[in-house]
């Protein structure tokens, strides 16, 4: 339905100009189906972004976003590659962060001498921001990659809060475009089926109530709009980030609901606001 346009999220395009690409998965036998998207126009890519896609876990897919995602190489100078993580309910958790886990490490590995550049960034919207933070707290936890320096991290109306923040509660359903409280407890029961509200507070699905000062956290930038059921997930957790000592930007969009960043900018003012901040902090970063 989404491929065909049947949903308010506006049907992929996809652009000739990206190419497939598998990585290796933990799971004998099996690959993560990715995607590259290259600056062109002469633009010589800095890094590497890892790109994980919106959808509640559930939907989307790595060429679901050609267009925004060419977009941000273009303007950021860097080679996007974005994850196909499996998806609920078939692949239930951990399976996608899983997913994501492998792909940050073979790029923390392999980034510099298989692609060119080095693996500098993790983004992703919604689902797709929440999967960015728990890959990167995976890597800081790891003995064998917590080394390794991101350069930072673009988290857009992301989901850090499984059991759900006041703000999904109290949220009118007909003030929102996409998403309301039923629409996100469906997602989290498909993605963390059995669970209860106590598991969903485990610091694994949930990173809101992760101990963030044990490590040295990569700068931020998170964005969310007013009128967002999410917006209390992003207020939160930026500030657990940047109470834990790292930098940390937060930019909120007056009247934008979730899941701006793919919209037409003539219809979204956020459209346009949110890759000036992106082209902002990755410059800063870079």
């Amino acid at each position: 339905m989404v491929k065909s346009g049947q949903t308010p999220i506006p049907p992929p395009k996809l652009l000739d100009s990206a190419e497939s690409f598998d990585i290796p998965s933990r799971d004998a036998g099996r690959l993560i189906h990715s995607r590259i998207l290259k600056p062109e126009h002469g633009i010589v890519p800095r890094g590497v972004m890892m790109h994980l896609h919106m959808g509640g876990w559930a939907i989307g897919s790595e060429d679901g976003q050609d267009e925004v995602l060419k977009k941000l190489a273009d303007n950021n100078s860097l080679l996007v590659i974005s994850v196909g993580y499996r998806l609920a309910p078939e692949a239930p958790f951990p399976a996608a962060p899983n997913d994501c886990f492998d792909a940050a490490e073979w790029l923390v590995e392999n980034a510099k001498t298989k692609l060119g550049v080095e693996f500098a960034f993790i983004g992703g919207e919604s689902a797709g921001a929440h999967l960015s933070v728990l890959t990167a707290l995976h890597l800081l936890r790891s003995p064998k990659y917590s080394s390794f320096k991101l350069k930072g991290l673009l988290l857009h109306y992301g989901c850090y809060d499984l059991s759900c923040t006041p703000s999904a509660y109290n949220f009118k359903p007909s003030r929102t475009l996409l998403i309301d409280l039923g629409t996100i407890k469906t997602h989290v029961a498909d993605f963390c089926p059995r669970m209860s509200t106590e598991d969903l507070k485990n610091p694994d699905v949930s990173p809101l109530y992760a101990d963030l000062t044990q490590f040295e956290l990569p700068p931020a930038l998170f964005t969310v709009g007013t009128m967002d059921p999410l917006l209390d997930d992003t207020i939160f957790m930026s500030s657990k980030w940047m109470m834990a000592g790292a930098e940390t930007i937060v930019k909120i969009y007056p009247g934008a609901s979730h899941a701006y960043l793919p919209f037409p900018e003539d219809h979204y003012p956020a459209s346009k606001q949110v890759f000036l901040d992106v082209k902002l902090f990755v410059a800063s970063q870079m």
